[in-house]
């Protein structure tokens, strides 16, 4: 029986090996490798400058794993090993998820990039702020942020769309107590 398995550990520096270079001052190195019935097949080798901040993994039905941490998001293809995709200028990755229509999402702080399931970057967005919340509904995404502002996104294109507001009108207009300024000499007028 076939048994696929990621593997992921600190690690001294790597000698000639597969670099991802995952921020622009790195300290320590993170090894990950596949393994296929208890032997590796590739392995890969991922540069940071914080260990405490962990890779986040997720591997799609296409065989293509995707890898964030710190400033950078590589594609990975688990048949061979083979890069397909990297972007090592990013703010920090948050975290990666799958949408209904099969794009893999990877939210970074105030960055959001959506990928094709076969790996390819399809757009790239900035925000204000960091975001807290993403949904998808009808192909679009709704994301909202920590200032508690909103967004909606073109699911397909990445193009931002207009969020619908709705006033709530008062039900009756408001009496003042007082009577209208203009019908009293300015000098006794006060509210």
């Amino acid at each position: 029986m076939d048994q696929t398995k990621l593997r992921l550990a600190p690690s001294e520096p790597p000698k000639g090996t597969v670099m991802l270079p995952a921020s622009d001052m790195p300290n320590h190195y993170w090894h990950l490798a596949y393994l296929k019935d208890f032997r590796v097949i590739w392995e890969v080798y991922i540069a940071v400058n914080q260990i405490e901040i962990v890779p986040t993994l997720f591997e799609n039905q296409q065989n293509r794993l995707f890898v964030g941490v710190e400033q950078g998001v590589f594609v990975i293809d688990t048949s061979n090993g083979a890069i397909v995709s990297h972007i090592i200028d990013t703010s920090y990755v948050q975290w990666i998820e799958q949408t209904l229509l099969g794009f893999v999402l990877v939210p970074a702080e105030d960055e959001l990039l959506a990928f094709s399931a076969s790996g390819s970057l399809l757009w790239r967005v900035t925000f204000p702020d960091i975001m807290t919340d993403i949904k998808e509904k009808d192909g679009q995404l709704e994301i909202s942020d920590v200032s508690e502002e909103s967004y909606r996104l073109n699911l397909m294109t990445g193009k931002r769309l207009a969020i619908e507001t709705h006033q709530i009108q008062p039900l009756r207009k408001k009496i003042s107590p007082y009577p209208p300024c203009h019908s009293i000499p300015l000098t006794s007028c006060s509210l």
